[in-house]
């Protein structure tokens, strides 16, 4: 059996397999489904984009009170092209949502109309988006998410993790079953999703192996869990690289329950590697720390150059994911302090070809993303390379 993940999908036309080719059919094909609450609306820009041709999909969003965090998730999400295009191009996917998640299907159904009027805008413009507000607000009331339902500044890393939870959990199902010779790598990733698998797990989860060893007798023991962000904590000068590989060193543990050591707790070392990557992954910048009113400001150091990861896989792993390249192509940035700022976001359009900073309903040509103080959230796309 192959140890490929990407061998296990259930399906034919999934969305992480797509060409290029076919994404961007699917991205430039986009139709506007707006109702009158997300019209879109002509805004004045700067002079570099009224003197430019005709333009797809440059579409900021007005703030509907204190919700720059939403507006920079969304510039993000919609910049991932693979999931650009399968808003787009699977309206029957979306239409028989899970029937046991009718919310979930509510928020991926009010995204995807939103998604589709900002594709389809051939001009700079901005969209109020009070109808995706409208469907936000009332979905999230009287559940532990009610605080993106209030007008209270929120963080947008959490906002953004609670939006791809729900798009899987809308159109969720059995997922795919591991053969008995399977590796543990294989058969831990199958029953994980063996109730909750959808196409966009294959686009924006990786798998990583976690091995504990006692440092009394050697005994290790391993488990396998599952992520779509690697975060790192910045440190002033260090390279956003040497973050990621910071953030995998060994840590110390006291008092490990190791089983040939029983029923002495021992000392033991926790390492954690990379088994499998996605295609799209987030990096998020621990910013803010856990009293919630004060925050690092340190630099991310970053050109926006190629991007690899194999260093980081565990030795065991043959999956071919080690040997993508990734590509910045969204970049969500705070503002201000812990107690309060505001976010932005850069994105690339795969239909232009250039980046866009999004300030809310403001845009602007940029030529290059710019990483710094401000730097919170990192969308990388990977490719293959040359």
């Amino acid at each position: 059996m192959s140890e490929e993940i990407y061998d296990l999908t259930n399906y034919d036309d999934d969305v992480a397999s797509m060409t290029e080719d076919e994404i961007m059919d699917a991205v430039a094909d986009a139709e506007s489904e707006a109702e009158s609450e997300s019209e879109l609306e002509a805004e004045p820009q700067d002079e570099t984009m009224a003197n430019s041709q005709q333009k797809r999909g440059i579409c900021g969003l007005f703030n509907m009170g204190n919700t720059c965090y939403a507006n920079a998730a969304i510039q993000m999400l919609r910049a991932i092209p693979e999931f650009s295009a399968f808003c787009n191009s699977h309206p029957a996917a979306l239409a028989t949502a899970a029937a046991d998640a009718p919310k979930a299907a509510r928020i991926l159904s009010a995204y995807a109309d939103l998604s589709r009027t900002m594709w389809s805008a051939t001009n700079p413009v901005s969209c109020r988006p009070a109808a995706y507000i409208n469907v936000i607000r009332d979905v999230v009331r009287d559940t532990p998410y009610d605080q993106f339902g209030t007008r209270m500044p929120n963080d947008a890393h959490e906002y953004l993790t609670y939006l791809l939870d729900q798009f899987n959990e809308a159109i969720k199902g059995p997922g795919p079953a591991a053969a008995a010779e399977a590796s543990p790598a294989i058969k831990a990733w199958c029953s994980i999703w063996a109730k909750e698998y959808s196409e966009l797990i294959n686009l924006f989860f990786g798998l990583e192996r976690i091995v504990c060893k006692c440092m009394t007798c050697g005994n290790e023991s391993e488990r396998f869990e599952v992520f779509n962000t690697l975060k790192v904590n910045p440190e002033p000068g260090v390279p956003l690289e040497e973050l990621l590989g910071r953030d995998r060193e060994p840590e110390s543990l006291e008092g490990y329950a190791c089983e040939k050591c029983a029923p002495v707790h021992q000392p033991a070392e926790i390492r954690r590697t990379i088994w499998h990557l996605p295609p799209v992954l987030f990096v998020a910048v621990r910013r803010f720390n856990g009293d919630g009113r004060s925050k690092n400001h340190a630099a991310v150091h970053y050109a926006g150059t190629d991007l690899s990861l194999e260093r980081f896989f565990d030795g065991g792993s043959t999956d071919s994911s080690k040997e993508r390249i990734y590509e910045p192509i969204a970049v969500v940035d705070h503002h201000g302090s812990g107690f309060g700022g505001h976010y932005t976001a850069q994105a690339y359009n795969i239909v232009e070809k250039r980046w866009h900073f999004y300030d809310d309903d403001g845009i602007q040509n940029i030529e290059k993303p710019m990483f710094g103080g401000p730097t919170y959230i990192i969308c990388f796309r990977g490719k293959t390379p040359a």
